[in-house]
Formats: C-alpha cells, structure tokens, sequence
C-alpha cells in the first residue's frame, strides 16, 4: 500500500548545535568528533543491524539538506488538500 506514492521520505538524524552563535572552530571540532566515532567499526556494525544507511557529513552540508528537506515536505503537504 502506498500512501504518498512518487514520495521519498527520509528520517534524518545528527547533532545540531542548540546555539547558532557558537564559533565556526567548535562546530567544525565537534563535527570532527562526531565523525570519528561514525567510522568505528563497531557503531558502523550496529546501524547496519538496524538496516540504518550512514551519510556522513559536514555541518555545511547537513544545514543544507534540513533546508531542502523542510522545503520539500512543506511544498508537498502545504499543496495537500483535505478529503471531506
């Protein structure tokens, strides 16, 4: 059964930063850490146990995708129109 067909929706999750006044070298040092500890093989083994794909990436990167992702569900579900 397919609810929204021609849809992909995603479920994303990663670290963010609760102050967006914080230096740029802090949010890079976290990264950094936060990636290295994604590389483990075993974190790497218990994602792949959940059927969880890894997309490792940078803050720059992950700010982008929320952007387009919050986008492109607003633009789906804002054009849905209710059954009545």
């Amino acid at each position: 059964m397919q609810f929204f067909p021609r849809r992909r929706l995603s479920f994303l999750s990663g670290t963010q930063n609760p102050r967006p006044q914080t230096p740029r070298d802090i949010v890079q040092t976290l990264s950094q850490v936060v990636s290295k500890a994604l590389e483990t093989s075993e974190f790497r083994a218990r994602l792949a146990a959940l059927a969880v794909e890894l997309l490792p990436m940078g803050p720059q990167e992950f700010d982008a995708l929320l952007r387009e992702e919050s986008r492109s569900a607003a633009e789906f579900f804002g054009s849905a129109e209710p059954k009545q």
